[in-house]
């Protein structure tokens, strides 16, 4: 069957990603397509009031809008293929009906910083730690030897932990929150630093405050930008939601739930992307994702520049 290119889209969800006083650019997902779509702001209601003034006073970057778009006749000058003529802020409870069926709010999780625990169990370069977490519930805590230092030395690159290491040995750790069907020990955490003895000189990691989105959305300075972004000084939010759309091979943005009628967007790569416990690293999003797969998410705040309000520091995609 022919297929014919679509000239409207009606009730679709989109993000905000450049906020003028009379205009607005609307980012949504389309046949897989990354799309644009320019709002004027007398298009844009507000709980049934149309709204004709300044834009920046009620929209930002990363808000999440439900509109009816057609196309243009031509690409206008802000790179925008669609016209949204009408747009509204009120009706995000759902998201083409299948984001009401999460009831599940956020939780926003502090990481475990200078904790102690026991060591649960060894292999040669990976083990797991019992510990109480900040709530006081026992907890499992995954470690590698890579962030394993002794009396402030760093674990031989070629060393077996469980040479070194016994069964409840005491262990000092920094960890973060993870999603445990992410790891190979099932753990709720993952150790960024474990010591005996005194603490090691690592360098604290400072969070970037301003990140250039052209040169970040390329993906060769992703890893090294969640290596800063994803510390023992961040806060975490762990929430469930759904793929809102694809960038590109490598990008995606997620809508989620951070509670009822209150959604919010996260970018999202396919480096720390998970269907069914498979790492995504090496696939192309656009032929094993599609808009409103089911996920579960751990992030941080995203800084200035990223397009959405979070970004992912772990996605598992897969039926809850």
């Amino acid at each position: 069957m022919k297929m014919y290119k679509r000239t409207n889209v009606y009730k679709f969800m989109g993000m905000v990603s450049e906020v003028r006083r009379h205009k607005a650019i609307v980012s949504f997902g389309l046949n897989g397509c990354h799309e644009h779509a320019i709002l004027k702001a007398d298009k844009l209601f507000l709980f049934g009031n149309r709204q004709s003034e300044n834009l920046t006073e009620i929209l930002s970057v990363g808000m999440v809008i439900t509109f009816s778009a057609h196309t243009l006749s031509q690409v206008s000058e802000e790179n925008c293929a669609w016209y949204i003529y009408f747009a509204t802020t009120d009706c995000v409870s759902k998201f083409d009906g299948r984001i009401g069926c999460i009831q599940k709010n956020a939780e926003f999780i502090l990481p475990l910083r200078f904790h102690v625990g026991r060591v649960d169990h060894l292999n040669d370069r990976n083990g797991a730690i019992e510990c109480y977490d900040n709530s006081g519930a026992t907890s499992l805590v995954f470690f590698c030897a890579s962030k394993f230092y002794i009396h402030g030395s760093n674990f031989d690159a070629n060393g077996k932990l469980n040479q070194v290491l016994d069964g409840n040995d005491l262990l000092h750790f920094d960890a973060i929150p993870c999603i445990p069907l992410n790891n190979i020990t099932c753990s709720e955490w993952n150790a960024t630093l474990v010591w005996i003895g005194r603490r090691p000189r690592v360098k604290e990691i400072n969070c970037p405050t301003e990140v250039n989105f052209r040169e970040f959305i390329q993906g060769y300075k992703f890893r090294w930008f969640i290596r800063q972004l994803c510390n023992a000084n961040a806060l975490y939010v762990k929430a469930e939601g759904r793929v809102m759309f694809l960038i590109n091979h490598e990008f995606g943005v997620a809508l989620l739930m951070i509670r009822p009628n209150v959604l919010q967007t996260a970018l999202f790569h396919r480096n720390d992307t998970f269907s069914c416990g498979r790492n995504m690293r090496d696939c192309d999003l656009r032929k094993v994702l599609k808009e409103g797969d089911a996920l579960r998410f751990i992030g941080v705040q995203a800084p200035k520049g990223v397009l959405t309000r979070f970004v992912a520091y772990k996605i598992h995609i897969c039926k809850f």
